[in-house]
């Protein structure tokens, strides 16, 4: 055999000596090479799982608070309408109250007026029927040349009364 390796152009010490070479540079290679870049693999694929894990847990964590925030606004939207609601109700009970105060405030301005009308329409009267009693006493004594004093005031009051009669 060494002669038919030596015919094809092969030196065993050569290719022994490239066998060895090649085993010392696959062990170190192995030590120094392949396995720190396994350690760093194998870390890599640790931190890469940690992280897909705390994004788990942070997709998580979003949802519940997505459905903290859904309950919240839904809890705030009802407190709204309540507190809306109850506004509404007293502006209500207010506003009930402002037409009621406003109404008895009209009654007694409207019943002040009136007495008031009232008032300034009996003066008015009275000042009218002095003035007739007057006048009806300066007539009957111009036609019947009495003095003014002795004109019967009874008989004047009663003519007035009837003037007034007549009148409403």
């Amino acid at each position: 055999m060494s002669d038919l390796l030596h015919q094809l152009g092969i030196d065993w010490k050569l290719l022994a000596s490239q066998g060895v070479n090649f085993l010392i540079l696959l062990v170190a290679l192995t030590y120094l090479v392949w396995r720190p870049l396994l350690n760093v693999m194998k870390d890599r694929r640790i931190k890469i799982e940690e992280g897909l894990k705390v994004t788990d847990e942070a997709e998580e964590r979003l949802r519940s608070i997505d459905k903290l925030k859904e309950e919240k606004s839904v809890e705030a939207d009802r407190e709204a309408l309540r507190v809306v609601t109850e506004a509404e109700a007293r502006g209500n009970e207010k506003k009930g109250e402002i037409i009621e105060n406003a109404e008895k405030m009209t009654d007694a301005l409207l019943k002040s007026a009136q007495e008031q009308a009232d008032r300034q329409a009996k003066a008015e009267e009275d000042r009218i029927m002095r003035y007739a009693r007057e006048l009806v006493t300066q007539v009957v004594s111009k036609y019947t040349d009495l003095d003014p004093s002795k004109i019967d005031e009874k008989l004047v009051t009663k003519a007035l009364a009837q003037l007034k009669k007549e009148r409403v």
